[in-house]
């Protein structure tokens, strides 16, 4: 069941399966299981996920299909609201420093990419960043440019039979 759980976080935008592991406990377990290549762990866990994928494929393909708007509000707000995790320019305010090993970051904060480098000492990458951005806005673009054509050239084909 984790494991049909877990791997609906590969098709949900802004939702990690990892999280969900850790979420139900099991994390710790699949995990060692990986590591000790326990396979009847690993069997059951990739059949959830293989059963989980398939179902939940097709909850959120009927869930497209019969109330879109809502679904795709949904999931843009999945991934807006995982920006917050996900933004490269944050600022540590508070560590964890567990005996014998290296200290984590509990609490960071975002700040602005141009108070980066003062902050940090670091480049921020901003121009970089900025790049990735619009060759990623582009790939999208050409790719539904050709999809579209790909549409328009078959319906013409059934339209002309």
């Amino acid at each position: 069941m984790a494991g049909a759980i877990a791997i609906c976080a590969m098709i949900l935008p802004g939702i990690s399966g990892s999280f969900l592991l850790l979420l139900m406990g099991l994390y710790t377990h699949i995990l060692n299981a990986v590591k000790s290549f326990d396979l009847s762990v690993m069997l059951v866990f990739a059949l959830g996920c293989a059963f989980g994928l398939l179902a939940f494929a097709k909850v959120l393909k009927a869930a497209l299909q019969h109330y879109r708007d809502v679904t795709l509000a949904l999931l843009t707000g999945f991934m807006l609201g995982s920006l917050n995790k996900i933004w490269p320019w944050k600022q540590t305010v508070t560590w964890f420093a567990a005996p014998n090993s290296a200290p984590k970051p509990v609490l960071q904060e975002n700040i602005l990419p141009w108070n980066y480098a003062q902050i940090s000492g670091q480049d921020s990458q901003l121009l970089l960043a900025i790049t990735m951005a619009i060759l990623a806005v582009l790939l999208v673009v050409i790719i539904e440019w050709f999809a579209q054509r790909k549409v328009k050239s078959s319906d013409s084909v059934v339209l002309g039979q």
